[in-house]
């Protein structure tokens, strides 16, 4: 159950932060899809979502 939990909070953080309405002018669009798969990989990271080694090819 922890492991469904951490998937779909991971997901859902990577779809908000993609999908932000934020200046591009502030943050780049490459920079805002860089934050957002960095911190896909730490939620699955920290609630251990997906093995470690599949998170280090994230």
């Amino acid at each position: 159950m922890k492991k469904e939990i951490g998937i779909i909070i991971g997901v859902l953080v990577f779809i908000t932060f993609i999908l932000a309405p934020i200046d591009p002018d502030i943050i780049p669009i490459e920079a805002r899809y860089v934050a957002a798969v960095t911190l896909l990989m730490a939620i699955f990271w920290v609630t251990e979502a997906v093995p470690l080694e599949v998170t280090a090819l994230l």
